[in-house]
């Protein structure tokens, strides 16, 4: 080789060393060169992380292939979870797909500098449906307080299904009765099903009619043992364990809805104006009696704690009234909203549904926050395990709702029906009973998501 080669290997190679330095290190560090400014760009970088994992990614319709897989041309794709760095500032559709389950897609920036983050994103299962038991019809769907176990309630028949084995029914044959509750025991042993009082284990049946005046209407338990109950002349109690029974008061009082607190009992009437009554149970006088805001029938919504939320039954309008002191008579309420559907996430966070309209609310905040709104009537909803997902179901489709809001919230239909009735979703959020008449077979079905 003779030297005025060697020198031009030499000068190629220094040549090649500062262009390809002049290419790599800006890359190393967060840069791309703009061709059509000649000059360098801060970049940034998505960093995606995905339940389950291993998603394909795709960045404005191009699937993402590793810097391995570019230098050897093999079209190895980018799963999850992933970082994908030096991308150009600006907006980007991102798209995630994972075979059998619901794609998911949104549309996210990039800035100079900094990490666009998708920690959260949950992927939903397809084609999951199961039939669980026949029935011609539905009159109302409950869970246990331990969320184990549902009861479904069928024309003559009660169904009992667990989240766990939802397949394996246990079936009860009942007589019509005069209304379609469902009220769970606290340890769950017990169950009020229209008239009747049934027990859990042993399938037995209790008459509540030979114990009140038909028809009975609204049951509380205070306790384990201890059930309140409406009948047509007024509340009466049933002791279980000392079968014991009496009236708390007759037709002397109208009552339209109550419940039972901490030893107290709170009632709602109307005289003609609505009030809010509160007495210690086992006395005979209300301790104090408050004027509601709005005159009409007022029901509880069940808390998990020892606020009281009352409902007007006429324009669906929710108040929550902290009751700590007793002796107070001037209330203060925060009124949260009309709503027809709820769900506590805990004690101070409470997801509802106003119809058409879907809500956030705390207690400590000034209004509840919108999050979308739809063309049905929401029929059931409940927080995902993820903490990022709401699940509700309207009597045509269910559907999921991101709660992430960079671009908009993204809804994910995950089965569409002509009739949907009763969906209960575990609180877990993964999986949805409901009936439904799916090819002319009518019955209870599950989706697990």
């Amino acid at each position: 080789m003779s030297k005025k080669l060697r020198r031009f290997i030499f000068i190629s190679f220094v040549v090649l060393f500062f262009i390809l330095s002049a290419v790599i290190l800006p890359y190393a560090f967060g840069y791309n060169l703009n061709w059509s400014g000649m000059k360098l760009q801060k970049t940034g970088m998505f960093d995606i992380k995905t339940e389950p994992s291993g998603a394909t990614i795709y960045l404005n319709g191009k699937p993402q292939i590793g810097l391995l897989g570019k230098l050897s041309g093999r079209q190895n794709q980018v799963k999850t979870p992933a970082k994908i760095s030096n991308q150009t500032p600006g907006t980007y559709q991102v798209k995630l797909e994972l075979e059998g389950y619901w794609p998911w897609e949104k549309q996210l920036t990039i800035r100079p500098n900094e990490t666009t983050y998708l920690e959260d994103v949950y992927f939903f299962k397809k084609n999951s449906l199961q039939t669980m038991s026949l029935s011609p019809k539905a009159l109302a769907v409950t869970e246990s307080n331990n969320q184990k176990l549902v009861a479904a309630l069928g024309t003559t028949d009660l169904y009992f299904f667990t989240w766990n084995k939802p397949t394996e029914t246990t079936i009860v044959h009942l007589s019509p009765g005069s209304n379609h509750q469902l009220v769970w025991s606290p340890n769950d042993e017990n169950i009020v099903v229209g008239d009747l009082l049934i027990n859990v284990n042993t399938k037995t049946t209790t008459d509540l009619k030979t114990f009140g005046q038909a028809p009975i209407g609204q049951a509380v338990w205070a306790e384990k043992d201890l059930l309140y109950f409406q009948d047509n002349k007024g509340l009466k109690w049933l002791n279980l364990k000392s079968n014991e029974e009496g009236s708390v008061f007759e037709n002397v009082i109208k009552v339209n809805g109550f419940t039972i607190k901490n030893g107290y009992l709170y009632y709602t009437s109307s005289e003609p104006k609505a009030y809010l009554n509160i007495r210690k149970l086992g006395e005979n006088q209300d301790q104090t009696k408050i004027k509601l805001s709005d005159n009409g029938s007022y029901s509880f919504i069940n808390t998990p704690d020892n606020d009281l939320i009352i409902k007007n039954n006429a324009n669906n309008n929710a108040y929550l009234i902290n009751p700590g002191m007793l002796w107070l008579k001037n209330y203060e309420t925060q009124f949260i909203g009309p709503l027809t559907t709820e769900r506590f996430v805990d004690k101070n966070h409470l997801i509802y549904a106003n119809n058409f309209e879907l809500f956030d609310w705390n207690k400590q905040s000034d209004k509840p926050k919108l999050l979308t709104r739809i063309s049905y009537p929401i029929l059931s909803i409940a927080w995902h395990k993820s903490n990022n997902y709401i699940i509700f179901a309207t009597d045509h489709n269910l559907n999921t709702l991101e709660l992430d809001d960079r671009d908009t919230h993204n809804i994910t239909t995950l089965l569409e029906l002509d009739n949907i009735m009763y969906p209960l979703i575990n609180q877990a959020g993964d999986k949805i009973i409901f009936w439904s008449k799916i090819e002319n077979v009518s019955a209870f079905y599950l989706l697990e998501i």
